[in-house]
C-alpha cells in the first residue's frame, strides 16, 4: 500500500515537472525564434506569438505551435532579406497556370468535344454557361461551365426552395410537394431543369472542365481559393 502511494506521488511529481517544462520550453522557443526575424519586427512577433501560445489549450499543442514558429520566422526573414524573390512568385505562378491549363485542355479535348456535342444534341441552347463570378481584387469575370440545364426555365422550383429555407423547414415528410429530400437537409433532388446529360456532368464534375479556359485567360489560378459566385 505504501509502495503504491510512493509510486503514485513520484509519477505525479514527475508528470507535473515534465508538463511544467513543456510550457517553459514553448515560451523559450517562441522567444528564441522571434529573434530570427528582422529587428524591427522582433518585439511584435514575440508578443503576438506568446499571446497565441497562452491561448492554445493543451501543453502539447502549445509546444507544437512553438516549434512551428521557427518556420514562420524563416519565411518572414526570407521575405525581408530577399524581397526581389517575391516579385518572381506571380510570374512563376502564371507560367505554371498556362502550362498546366494547356496540357489539361489538350488531354481533355476529346472528352470536351464529345460533351459539347451531347449537350447540343440533347437540348437547345449554348454549350457553355457563363456565370458572373468575383475573382481576385473584386474583379468580375465569366466563369465557364458546360451547360447542364435547360434554357428559359420556370423559376417556380427555386422560389419554393427559397421559401422553404426562409420558413426553416427541413421537410421531414410534411412537404410532399417540395423538391427537397427529407433527411434534415434542404437539398433539391428532383430537378426537372437539369438535362439528362447535365445530371451526368454534375455527378462526374465534367461540367467544370471549361474552367481551364478561365485559367488560360488569366481569370483564375490553379492554386488558390475558389472564386465567389
Amino acid at each position: 500500500m505504501i509502495v503504491t502511494i510512493l509510486i503514485g506521488l513520484l509519477v505525479a511529481i514527475f508528470t507535473d515537472e515534465v508538463l511544467g517544462w513543456m510550457t517553459y520550453l514553448s515560451h523559450w522557443l517562441v522567444s528564441r525564434n522571434a529573434r530570427r526575424v528582422p529587428l524591427h519586427l522582433q518585439d511584435r512577433c514575440k508578443e503576438e506569438w506568446l499571446a497565441h501560445v497562452n491561448e492554445i489549450p493543451g501543453r502539447v499543442c502549445k509546444l507544437l505551435f512553438a516549434v512551428d514558429s521557427y518556420r514562420a520566422a524563416y519565411k518572414i526573414s526570407h521575405y525581408y532579406l530577399h524581397p526581389n524573390v517575391s516579385h518572381w512568385v506571380p510570374i512563376v505562378r502564371r507560367v505554371f497556370d498556362i502550362s498546366f491549363a494547356t496540357i489539361a485542355l489538350v488531354l481533355n479535348a476529346p472528352i470536351m468535344l464529345i460533351t459539347a456535342l451531347l449537350i447540343k444534341l440533347s437540348s437547345k441552347g449554348p454549350v457553355f454557361f457563363a456565370q458572373e463570378t468575383i475573382g481576385k481584387d473584386g474583379k468580375v469575370f465569366k466563369l465557364l461551365k458546360f451547360r447542364s440545364m435547360y434554357i428559359n426555365n420556370d423559376p417556380k422550383i427555386h422560389q419554393e426552395y427559397v421559401q422553404i429555407l426562409i420558413n426553416g423547414h427541413n421537410n421531414n415528410g410534411d412537404n410532399k410537394n417540395s423538391f427537397v429530400e427529407g433527411n434534415g437537409f434542404n437539398k433539391i433532388t428532383i430537378y426537372p431543369r437539369v438535362t439528362p446529360i447535365g445530371k451526368l456532368l454534375r455527378k462526374t464534375s465534367l461540367c467544370e472542365l471549361p474552367q481551364f479556359i478561365n485559367v488560360l485567360i488569366g481569370d483564375m489560378s490553379i492554386v488558390g481559393p475558389m472564386p465567389n459566385a
